[in-house]
């Protein structure tokens, strides 16, 4: 079975609606590395974020979990000033952003509600045979055309997705980077 067949068969048909346009935003870094004194600091620079509505971070883990305002344009870049200056190394972010599919098979974008913040949609790295895969190039990242043709079909029916994964190279952004891992179509 395809990458894109299995990730389509993840897809949940819900009929309610969510709250806000970026769901989450979870931060991951090395756990142990940032200790209570790190958390109180964590705590205090996300809070001065003016799009960050709630923050629950998890020392033990080394996760920190935050929901955006819908209202407030996302943009990656406070965060990043914010655990910079903490002085930890963020390892992993991962989205889960609801909005409308805009664009054609080969450039496809989720252009978040509310505060219309554009996200391009890249497919999971897809190793082939023996040889290791590239894994900082958007180039070996392109959506397959059946992926393409489902997330092509909630745009045509104006259908609102909620897709989950891996924010790519978010120090690059713009563009936001979004890898689709979950997709769920709200009808």
């Amino acid at each position: 079975m395809s990458l894109g067949k299995k990730l389509f068969l993840s897809l949940a048909f819900i009929l309610s609606s969510l709250s806000a346009e970026v769901e989450q935003v979870t931060l991951i870094w090395q756990p142990g590395l940032c200790g209570s004194g790190c958390v109180k600091g964590l705590y205090r620079e996300l809070g001065k974020i003016r799009g960050i509505d709630t923050i629950d971070i998890n020392e033990g883990t080394g996760r920190a979990y935050l929901t955006w305002k819908p209202d407030v344009k996302f943009s990656f870049q406070p965060i990043n000033v914010a655990v910079r200056i903490v002085g930890i190394r963020v390892n992993d972010i991962r989205l889960k952003v609801r909005g409308k599919i805009h664009g054609s098979a080969q450039n496809l974008e989720l252009i978040s509600e509310g505060d219309k913040t554009p996200f391009r949609l890249l497919n999971p790295i897809i190793p082939q045979g023996n040889r290791a895969p590239e894994l900082k190039s958007t180039l070996n990242r392109q959506i397959s055309p059946e992926v393409a043709q489902e997330l092509l079909e909630t745009a045509k029916n104006n259908q609102t997705v909620l897709i989950e994964g891996q924010f790519f190279q978010p120090y690059r952004s713009p563009p936001n980077n979004l890898v689709i891992e979950r997709v769920t179509v709200f009808k």
